[in-house]
């Protein structure tokens, strides 16, 4: 019996010793910091927030646009007088960067922000791109425009959209306070948004303000 007991201590130890080195080398060190104005960031406010392919950070202020390499923060001028609010950030599938601002859609390319001269003057509010390489626009109050080769298409004018979502099986869905039921519903047939006539499961209607799909397609 005292040589079990013997051979279990020993057995508990080395568990206690593997466990005590696995919690100092092998869990992950989490380090926070708090990125702001003192740091370079050209705004506290920040409206939007994406990682492109590169590793890039890419934060949207109330002040323009800034980039974080996990090093430093680099500010991206946009063209004089222009409006530096910017709402929402996509890059799309060719690595081309959007940014939209309380009245104007920029692409972001080696030589700096670009206007989007094809768009009319609007407050931006989301971007979104499909499978076919289309980029989908909302505003507020101005509908929803659809740009793809070379083209504009325009839709919902007079309503807003305050998110878009792609969804997995491309379907694409716009959040509106105008939609019967909160949501649109993109028609590919009838080329329209429409309204998809569902009742929301254990809650009432309500404004919805952003969309995001799970694993299994919720």
């Amino acid at each position: 019996m005292d040589y079990i007991c013997k051979v279990m201590k020993r057995v508990l130890a080395g568990l206690l010793l593997i466990f005590f080195a696995g919690s100092l080398y092998g869990a992950p060190a989490w380090q926070f910091r708090h990125l702001n104005t003192r740091g370079g960031l050209s705004s506290n406010t920040v409206r939007s927030l994406i990682q492109d392919r590169s590793g890039l950070i890419w934060a949207g202020t109330s002040d323009g646009l800034d980039s974080f390499d996990g090093r430093e923060v680099i500010h991206h001028s946009l063209p004089p007088l222009a409006n530096s609010y910017i709402n929402c950030l996509l890059e799309d599938s060719a690595g081309t960067l959007w940014a939209g601002t309380d009245d104007a859609i920029y692409r972001y390319t080696d030589s700096g922000l670009t206007r989007e001269d094809a768009l009319p003057a609007a407050n931006y509010n989301c971007l979104a791109e499909d499978r076919d390489g289309n980029v989908w626009i909302g505003t507020y109050d101005s509908g929803i425009i659809r740009m793809g080769n070379g083209t504009v298409h325009r839709y919902l004018e007079g309503e807003s959209a305050e998110a878009i979502l792609i969804s997995g099986d491309g379907r694409i869905w716009a959040a509106s306070p105008t939609a019967p039921e909160g949501v649109y519903l993109y028609n590919p047939s009838a080329d329209a948004f429409v309204s998809p006539s569902f009742d929301f499961k254990d809650t009432e209607r309500a404004r919805v303000c952003a969309m995001a799909e799970d694993a299994t397609g919720n």
